[in-house]
């Protein structure tokens, strides 16, 4: 727009003022009528419309002239501007607003100030006709941008009007440029080392996506100011060129743009070398110990991508004759064993390892060794209490070993030192290591005597050991009286042996020896005759459990018996040492084969 036509400016969308029809989906937007007087009287109309192409849309300039006829002629069409957004009616991508003042670039015309689009153009009746007009287009990634001109005669140039708007657009070494992505990487690149835009007239330059072009599936774009741009590939996209080209605007802020095209290539992930947090790792242990080391937790080792690693042992002190062990129980997983006699402190030279993932150079890592003396352990318990029924009047024998399994992982000899608490109507006598006997008072009644028993074993270093014991006095048993013995079974009989010959073998089956009582029983035995070879010696008796009846198995070779019997008849015979049994013997025989 150089000029200021005296038939004013024409927006309406329909207008047309050329010779034929308006082209097919075109939209106008400003269109300016003038004659220019010569050797004739020329009228001329340049209409500025927004057009479809295809799926593209226009900005497009038809300029037509009556050449001093009666009607216009065919338009010429000029292509102005392309890759706009679809023209929306209700909200239409470009539009004039004309002034009664003087606009300057970048500036707004005031409200009252502003010409409607009517028919007493250039002079609206209110004292002045159009003094400056602004084109507003909306670009494709959404941007509105705006020209500003002011009117002139129709021999005056824009060029000498200081409120009008002369802008170049920026320029590019580069229209099209590859870069490298990763699969599943995100990485930000600044086109100003790429395509490396710059502006003629100096003005500040951005980049944005072209809306209107399409995005290469699997990667995802963003821009940012300056001139950043921002591309994640997907994990899953396969190494090479991505088609199609990413298409950018790089723009001024007074509406001069250029495309640049952007293509991405996928490249293969490179490798990573194993990772270790630390170099070494120093292990304290006792000479002749051993110590099993994971290497991602000591040293923190780890492969970024899952590759396999692969340990071996470097190097490792002269002194040891074995070296450490790996793969146990993990492939990073690495068993020191250390000979007994290393004097206390550093080991001279360290454990070096070596740790490759079959792909990258090997790296190095260490375990330096440094003995320490033996700390002295406390003893130990499987129960630190329990109880003890007793009988009032009633003398035991109490091994703490026995009754609570105390140990010393040491190997140290355990004693009770002392008896800290201790309740009223028991003595306690202490009988050297872990024995003591206890003794109850006659006058005692039935129940739990208060406190409990509390006694202090210590080990020759001092640690200590508290263990408690409850003692429960019981009703005392009626003395035994009438006991009577009245049979002794073995079956089956005959038995077989597991071998044969005269030496002495074991059962081929278990033998159940059953003894029939009445009466209170105490003291009931089981003895075997003087056949008997298996290793209980003559006349050794085995106690029968409580109970009436009550038995003894004799357990056969492939139940994990240890009782040999050589081939003859045997005799067996249970007794009681009940001092008024009626009956104090029962016999019968067991004939092994």
């Amino acid at each position: 727009v150089d000029a200021a036509p005296p038939e004013g400016f024409n927006c309406d969308d329909a207008y047309w003022p050329c010779a034929g029809s308006a082209p097919a989906v075109s939209f106008n937007v400003v269109t300016a009528e003038w004659e220019e007087q010569g050797a004739d009287t020329i009228r001329f109309a340049s209409t500025y419309r927004y057009e479809q192409d295809g799926d593209d849309w226009s900005m497009v300039r038809y300029t037509c002239d009556d050449a001093g006829a009666t009607d216009m002629g065919e338009a010429g069409r000029i292509n102005l501007t392309a890759d706009l957004p679809p023209w929306d009616a209700a909200d239409p991508p470009a539009w004039i607003t004309m002034c009664r003042a003087t606009v300057s670039t970048g500036g707004t015309c005031p409200t009252d100030e502003v010409v409607p689009d009517s028919v007493d153009q250039p002079n609206d009746g209110n004292g002045g006709g159009i003094e400056s007009m602004q084109l507003s287009v909306t670009r494709a990634d959404g941007a509105v941008i705006t020209i500003d001109a002011a009117p002139k005669n129709p021999d005056q140039d824009l060029a000498d009007d200081p409120y009008a708007s002369l802008n170049r657009a920026p320029q590019l070494d580069t229209m099209t440029a590859t870069v490298q992505v990763y699969a599943g990487e995100t990485a930000t690149f600044d086109l100003s080392t790429i395509h490396n835009p710059t502006d003629p007239d100096g003005d500040p330059i951005s980049v944005a996506l072209d809306s209107t072009e399409p995005i290469p599936t699997g990667l995802t774009v963003s821009t940012s100011d300056p001139l950043d741009v921002e591309i994640t590939a997907d994990p899953s996209m396969a190494a090479g060129t991505v088609s199609p080209s990413i298409v950018l605007i790089i723009s001024d802020n007074r509406a001069g743009w250029v495309d640049a095209l952007l293509t991405v290539e996928v490249v293969a992930t490179p490798n990573e070398p194993p990772a270790v947090d630390v170099t070494r790792y120093e292990l304290e242990i006792v000479s002749g110990e051993n110590a099993t080391l994971a290497l991602d937790a000591t040293h923190g080792l780890s492969d970024a991508d899952g590759d396999e690693l692969t340990v071996t042992v470097v190097d490792y002190p002269n002194s040891w004759t074995n070296p450490p062990k790996l793969n146990e129980p993990g492939p990073l997983d690495l068993l020191v064993k250390t000979p007994s006699g290393n004097p206390v402190g550093p080991a001279p030279e360290p454990v070096e390892l070596s740790v490759t993932d079959g792909v990258n150079a090997p790296i190095t890592i260490y375990v330096d060794v440094e003995f320490i003396a033996a700390p002295n352990q406390r003893p130990t318990a499987d129960v630190t209490h329990i109880g003890l029924d007793m009988y009032a009047d009633e003398t035991i024998t109490v091994s703490l070993d026995d009754t609570h399994g105390v140990t010393d992982p040491d190997g140290d000899a355990l004693s009770i030192t002392e008896i800290d608490d201790q309740p009223a109507g028991l003595a306690v006598t202490l009988d050297g290591g872990l024995q003591m006997t206890l003794t109850t008072d006659a006058g005692l009644v039935e129940g739990a005597l208060s406190p409990w028993l509390n006694v202090d074993v210590r080990d020759p270093l001092g640690e200590r050991l508290d263990i408690r014991i409850t003692v429960t006095i019981i009703p005392t048993p009626e003395p035994p009286s009438n006991c009577e013995l009245l049979s002794l079974t073995a079956s089956p009989d005959p038995v077989d042996r597991h071998a044969r010959g005269k030496k002495a073998h074991l059962l081929d089956e278990d033998v159940t020896v059953t003894l029939e009582y009445s009466g209170s029983c105490d003291g009931l035995t089981l003895n075997y005759d003087s056949g008997d070879t298996s290793g209980l010696g003559v006349g050794t008796g085995r106690v029968f459990p409580p109970g009436s009846p009550t038995s003894i198995v004799i357990v056969s070779k492939s139940n994990g018996g240890t009782e040999k019997w050589a081939p003859d008849t045997h005799t067996l015979t249970a007794s009681t040492t009940s001092v008024d049994a009626i009956v104090a013997t029962a016999v019968t025989t067991l004939t092994v084969n």
